[in-house]
């Protein structure tokens, strides 16, 4: 099958680059990661404190190798 219009029919990606190969991706830079959702919820588990929650969030995956290191190891 031939894609639509420069794009891929299979990605919904849409060809903004005047190349034929080469196509630019964009996507939603807010959010939270799965390191931030994961270190929420380790440090929720470990404080059950909504600050360190927070600030756990923050420092996202320092924080994961941090707990890994301290708890588990």
């Amino acid at each position: 099958m031939m894609p639509l219009r420069g794009g891929s029919p299979y990605t919904g990606f849409v060809q903004t680059s005047p190349e034929p190969n080469i196509m630019n991706t964009r996507h939603a830079g807010a959010g939270f990661s799965l390191g931030t959702l994961i270190a929420v919820a380790l440090s929720w588990s470990a404080n059950h404190s909504i600050l360190w929650a927070i600030i756990h969030g923050f420092l996202s995956w320092l924080y994961v190798i941090y707990y890994l290191m301290t708890r588990v190891l």
